[in-house]
């Protein structure tokens, strides 16, 4: 609840109730391929990063999924600080990855490549 009240210079009132309602705003997740093109059996790596204006939002958790059937899952009590993951492909193919930022609040946001 909400409750507005003016007053004027002589006396006069007015008050306005409503409600507000404050929603969790999500984190906002960034993916950015550092080795976009990898051999078979060669390691490729990609850099992943998030801010969230939720400053008080940690602990974050994310999952990177590698397009391949594969994950990758961590956490992280601060935002900003880039995280670089390797993967190493064991078969030929075109696979997209999705990296997924979960705030302890459970607003959560993805970024592919």
């Amino acid at each position: 609840p909400v409750t507005v009240t003016v007053r004027d210079g002589r006396g006069g009132e007015a008050i306005l109730n409503s409600t507000a309602t404050i929603v969790n705003a999500p984190p906002v997740p960034t993916i950015a391929t550092t080795t976009p093109t990898v051999l078979c059996n060669q390691l490729g790596s990609v850099t992943l990063n998030f801010t969230d204006k939720g400053v008080l939002d940690a602990t974050w958790t994310y999952t990177v999924q590698w397009g391949d059937g594969t994950q990758s899952t961590g956490s992280a009590t601060a935002q900003g600080t880039p995280l670089t993951l390797t993967k190493t492909y064991t078969r030929s193919g075109t696979f997209t990855v999705t990296y997924t930022v979960t705030d302890k609040d459970g607003a959560s946001a993805s970024a592919t490549t």
